[in-house]
């Protein structure tokens, strides 16, 4: 008898999750073959109730779990992801793993030509301050690498930029969990990261 209860209640559980889930068919903009990655996606993650995505008017789209609150620059990060791959300002369709109504395009990215903590792209809250003022400590031949999902490492006192360069790559994706997704934001006094920069490198 007791079985059944649990059983019963798990049961309900699942469902009552199941229809929590977002229609990914509602979000706007997007072809339905974009529409069943999403989804993938989403089926995929652990975070499904923190579970955000951005989309762009031209289809594009982006996501990222939020944490256990919807915060500003989590929320930022996510639309900037989104901005960067589709060229335009983004709006969020989903957050907290259910669907928006009233989607509306926000333009959240700086291509700066000067490393800070505003214009850092994806990297949340005070650790955008914490990334500047350790780049501006470190010495010359220095790099700076980000991830797309807020990952990053300086690199500095080596021989040559290009090692700079490579050493904060490898420590990036280090931090990243060896996910190999960064990808090198400034070099020296430079910002090299741009609208050509591959967010989502293969290397």
């Amino acid at each position: 008898m007791l079985f059944r209860f649990v059983f019963a209640a798990l049961a309900a559980g699942t469902v009552s999750a199941r229809a929590e889930s977002p229609d990914f068919h509602q979000v706007p903009f997007l072809s339905d073959a974009a529409s069943a990655s999403v989804q993938r996606d989403y089926e995929r993650v652990r975070c499904k109730q923190t579970y955000m995505v951005a989309v762009s008017p031209n289809g594009h789209w982006a996501s990222r779990c939020s944490g256990n609150k919807l915060s500003s620059t989590i929320t930022s990060a996510v639309l900037q992801k989104c901005e960067h791959s589709a060229g335009q300002p983004c709006g969020l369709a989903i957050a907290k793993g259910r669907n928006l109504p009233g989607w509306r395009a926000v333009s959240s990215l700086v291509y700066a030509e000067t490393v800070s903590p505003e214009t850092i792209p994806f990297v949340a809250g005070l650790r955008g301050r914490d990334v500047v003022d350790r780049y501006t400590a470190a010495r010359r031949k220095k790099a700076l690498a980000l991830s797309r999902n807020g990952a990053w490492a300086v690199a500095s006192g080596r021989l040559t930029m290009r090692e700079a360069e490579q050493a904060a790559l490898s420590k990036c994706e280090e931090n990243d969990g060896n996910r190999r997704r960064c990808f090198l934001y400034a070099s020296g006094d430079d910002v090299v990261f741009g609208p050509e920069t591959d967010i989502y490198p293969e290397r």
